[in-house]
């Protein structure tokens, strides 16, 4: 029901560390599943090896920071 809810002009990057132990890459990709199922503009990204924390520091993030804030 709440992937209804998106906005689907909205453009989704979930990133997960692969070593994630707080938040499983399962979960997100699940979620992405759920939001491209109803239409919106979503992709799962891996971050190897990152730990939950650790993957805010990847270089994968600002290359997706970039992709969302690119006209």
């Amino acid at each position: 029901a709440w992937a209804a809810k998106t906005d689907h002009g909205a453009h989704v990057i979930a990133l997960t560390g692969t070593a994630d132990d707080n938040t499983s890459p399962e979960l997100a990709r699940s979620y992405v599943s759920a939001l491209q199922a109803v239409g919106v503009d979503a992709v799962f990204s891996p971050v190897e090896g990152a730990t939950h924390n650790g993957s805010f520091r990847a270089p994968e993030v600002m290359a997706a920071v970039g992709r969302l804030i690119r006209p």
